[in-house]
């Protein structure tokens, strides 16, 4: 079945990110190769689980990539079944890994006698992580973050939080140097999570009232999207970041690559010119005008009522997909702490955010962004 996760910890300081990152550099190996050459088995070794691997059929030879036995870790095994002829979903082929794994390992070898052209495989450690199409741009997180720490350095931004998961690494900034007053009756009040010491060093706790702009780095290595650069406002006064926009939606395109391992020059030269506009789009991100503009919109739903605050949050909940009891908590913090408005509905909704895991925190961000700007 497939393994471990890259992070058992999602968040993480900023120095935590870099080290890891850079540990998945030094152990991360990418080979364009053609899946027919290859079958799998099943592995059992003593006193641990059974796991498929791939492994070059007899005569099999890749440039670059010497014979391996590979195993798979996160989505790696089940985008590998997406790319048979005969693919399965995903659950099924988590159950067949867990509970058949030499029936699930025959039948992809079978079928992988069929399959045309040629394929990514992006390996850390020697487990596949992903396999992708072969004109996949690997931009991977370690420049996108040197980039964006680059630009954030000229503006005194600061990263207030950071996370990594299988899918995804996540970086949102703010600076002091950039604001703006919103005209509020209540703002929150401080929250006791992962923000508090970082935003209180920042900002003691804020103003009421005062917004900094928020710019959000989102990128994935394994084909969950691709790198997006997003506006936004964060209101340390209750630690909301919430979305605005996206200044940079790139997807993973690029030409195809040569046949076996890839080297850092190739993978260099494809993503150059993404990263430089990632770059500019952020600079453009953090500057006051570009700010100012953004706020206009944040202003008007300063002053938009919202007189069913009870039907507004079960939307928001149905919408979501949300349970009952985060229902209970948004309407707790929208009565209790925020203005009866489309702001203090998205501040209620950024606010219990921040007591989700990374992902799910970020959906409920964005739309939280989406209420500002309707």
């Amino acid at each position: 079945m497939s393994e471990t996760t890259i992070v058992s910890s999602a968040r993480m300081s900023l120095d935590q990110l870099v080290a890891r990152l850079d540990e998945i550099r030094r152990t991360k190996a990418d080979y364009i190769l053609p899946l027919s050459s290859y079958f799998c088995e099943a592995w059992a070794e003593e006193g641990a689980p059974s796991r498929i691997t791939i492994t070059p059929r007899v005569g099999a030879n890749v440039d670059g990539a010497k014979p391996f036995n590979l195993g798979f870790m996160g989505k790696g095994l089940e985008q590998l079944v997406e790319r048979l002829p005969v693919p399965l979903p995903a659950n099924r082929v988590r159950e067949l890994a867990a509970k058949y794994p030499d029936a699930l390992a025959n039948l992809i070898t079978d079928e992988l006698r069929d399959v045309k052209g040629r394929s990514m495989l992006r390996t850390i450690d020697r487990r596949i992580r992903a396999v992708l199409s072969d004109q996949y741009r690997i931009l991977d997180h370690i420049d996108t973050a040197v980039a964006a720490l680059d630009v954030a350095r000229k503006f005194n931004a600061h990263p207030i939080e950071c996370s990594l998961t299988d899918s995804h690494m996540r970086i949102k900034f703010t600076t002091k140097e950039v604001f703006d007053t919103i005209n509020v009756r209540k703002n929150g009040g401080p929250s006791e999570g992962y923000l508090k010491s970082i935003v209180h060093d920042l900002f003691n706790d804020g103003d009421k009232g005062i917004v900094h702009p928020l710019v959000t780095i989102t990128n994935s290595e394994t084909g969950d999207g691709g790198l997006n650069v997003s506006r936004g406002i964060f209101v340390p006064r209750c630690r909301n970041g919430l979305v605005l926009e996206k200044s940079l939606r790139q997807v993973h395109v690029g030409k195809r690559l040569d046949e076996g391992l890839l080297s850092q020059e190739a993978i260099a030269a494809d993503s150059k010119a993404v990263m430089l506009k990632a770059r500019d789009i952020i600079t453009s991100a953090f500057e006051a005008e570009p700010f100012k503009a953004l706020m206009v919109k944040v202003h008007d739903a300063c002053g938009a009522e919202i007189p069913k605050p009870n039907e507004s949050v079960e939307r928001v909940v149905s919408d979501l997909g949300l349970s009952e009891e985060d229902s209970t908590a948004i309407l707790s913090h929208f009565l209790r702490d925020y203005d009866t408005t489309r702001f203090g509905l998205a501040g209620a909704i950024s606010r219990h955010a921040q007591d989700l895991e990374p992902e799910k925190a970020a959906e409920l961000e964005q739309y939280a962004g989406a209420l500002l700007t309707a």
